[in-house]
């Protein structure tokens, strides 16, 4: 199918897109404000601890509270583990769009397509992958290269457009056939570069929205663990502790079965744009007509 037979069909893709980018920018938001969270529920674990030390100093005492502060310490390097899987998605975000807009601009401007300035935007280094590049930067970048594929594509229509003319102007059309083969094929060859582009941005999209929906998942379920800490109102004691093997084997296999969860409910990412909560998604089946993957296919 010629993509183009549509005249706004790419423009559409351009702007799906777009809107897909918005909802990666709403799950970095929403990951963001659930880490202040975090934040607030670990510290009270060392707030709790210095409270009970200080009316407690006897060394049996100082003795049980140390296990509070290794639970704030364990707390604190979980989140640190994940705030560094975060900045390492987001460098990596700023990678794929920097290097991709460098490529685009290069090629354009080589191959004489279209003459872009080359904008200047902080420089990628390879070695520091846990450097975080300011939002805006990214956001920026990647408003750059749609814009780039919009130019490209309103040079293809008007290039399609050339070629018809000359069909109907020309009544000797057989003595330039040849020259008319070459017009097409040459913009053939633009065509599929403005979709090349396209799946580049797609596939950069969709491994971007997957790694930040699953590191998501992770701190919703830390959320919910930590919540739980701070809310157990039992005593433990010796009642509490199962040796039964069995029992044990069933509680992993539950275990397996929530990461499944995890993973599924990667698959709910297209209603990510309507909602400010991701765990939301995990309810029902999303129409896949919307998956921008589905509307490449169509191509």
């Amino acid at each position: 199918m010629d993509f183009i037979e549509d005249k706004t069909i790419t423009d559409k893709i351009i702007e799906k897109l777009n809107r897909n980018f918005e909802s990666i920018q709403l799950i970095i938001s929403e990951m963001k404000a659930s880490k202040t969270v975090l934040i607030d529920k670990i510290t009270q674990f060392k707030t709790m601890y210095t409270e009970l030390v200080k009316t407690n100093e006897t060394k049996i005492f100082i003795f049980c509270l140390d296990s509070l502060y290794f639970q704030y310490k364990s707390s604190l390097m979980d989140l640190d583990a994940m705030e560094n899987n975060r900045k390492f998605i987001m460098n990596r975000m700023y990678c794929d769009y920097y290097k991709l807009y460098h490529i685009i601009v290069s090629e354009l401007n080589e191959k004489k397509i279209l003459q872009i300035e080359l904008k200047t935007y902080p420089h990628y280094k390879d070695l520091d992958v846990l450097y975080e590049y300011n939002i805006e930067s990214i956001q920026h970048i990647h408003s750059d290269i749609l814009l780039i594929l919009h130019k490209l594509y309103e040079k293809y229509k008007n290039n399609q457009m050339g070629v018809q003319e000359h069909i109907d102007t020309k009544k000797s059309v057989l003595s330039i056939s040849n020259f008319l083969n070459t017009l097409k094929f040459e913009n053939g060859l633009l065509e599929n570069q403005i979709m090349l582009y396209i799946n580049y941005m797609a596939f950069f999209q969709f491994t971007q929205k997957k790694m930040l929906i699953k590191l998501y998942d992770r701190m919703s379920y830390f959320n919910k663990d930590i919540e739980d800490y701070l809310n157990f109102e039992s005593i433990i004691s010796i009642d509490d502790i199962n040796s039964n093997s069995s029992e044990s084997v069933k509680d992993n296999t539950d275990s397996s079965d929530t990461d499944n969860s995890i993973d599924d409910s990667l698959n709910y990412q297209n209603n990510m744009v309507n909602t400010v909560n991701i765990k939301n998604n995990k309810k029902e089946e999303p129409d896949n007509s919307e998956d921008i993957e589905y509307i490449f296919g169509n191509f």
